[in-house]
Parts: structure tokens; C-alpha cells; sequence
């Protein structure tokens, strides 16, 4: 914990996607609100059956969604949404015509009771 959950519109295409989720992992390291960068994890997909408005083609999202263990204040949660929106927005897109992104940040908070994380060594 904590999980990042990035989806975006399939008629927009993150440049570098490995890399966006590197940036947010740091960015979101470097508030200084977790403990280790191992405790982020963070992935990225397509979302290619999605509908935006009445179907307007000239429109597009990526949407973040953090989930946070309970226990954050409003202050925190704002920090973490500003931060995952500077990433968001520096990133590059790419579109086969204009369109018009919308970028959105949430924070989830979740309840640590309800949270259960094990760790299991593989071998190789």
C-alpha cells in the first residue's frame, strides 16, 4: 500500500508509459508521506471500450486513482492529488486527431482492517 491505478480513453496513447509511472512513484516518494519507494506501486492501462459525453470524439481522459490507507488528513490528500496532476500534465500524449484531455486525480482512502498484504519469496 499505497496503489496507483492510472486507465486512460483508448483514442489517446501515453508516450512513455513506463516512465510516467516512474515520475509518479517519485513524486509521490518524495512528499515524504511513505515510509520506502517500494511501499508505491503503481501501473498504467487502456480503458478501449469507453464513452465520453454522447460519444464525442474530440475528448479524452486519464484518471488516476490513489488508494491510501486511512489516516491522511485533507491537507495530505490535496498534496497528493496536486502531485499526481503536475505528473499527469507533463506527460506526453499522443492522439491520431485533436482532442481535448481531461486529467483527474482521486484519492481513495481504504480501511487498514480491511487491507490484507502478504509477502511470498520466488525462486528463480
Amino acid at each position: 500500500m499505497p496503489h496507483l491505478m492510472i486507465s486512460h480513453s483508448g483514442n489517446v496513447r501515453v508516450e512513455q508509459p513506463e516512465a510516467l509511472l516512474l515520475q509518479a512513484n517519485q513524486a509521490l516518494y518524495q512528499t515524504g508521506l511513505f515510509k520506502t519507494s517500494q511501499e508505491i506501486k503503481s501501473r498504467i492501462k487502456t480503458d478501449a471500450q469507453a464513452v465520453i459525453g454522447l460519444n464525442e470524439q474530440d475528448q479524452a481522459y486519464i484518471h488516476a486513482q490513489f488508494y491510501i490507507l486511512k489516516g491522511r488528513d485533507l491537507a495530505q490528500q490535496q498534496q497528493l492529488a496536486a502531485c499526481l496532476d503536475q505528473v499527469l500534465t507533463a506527460a506526453q500524449y499522443h492522439a491520431d486527431s485533436s482532442v481535448e484531455l481531461q486529467i483527474c486525480t482521486e484519492i481513495i482512502e481504504i480501511e487498514a482492517q480491511s487491507y490484507i498484504k502478504s509477502l511470498k519469496t520466488i525462486s528463480a
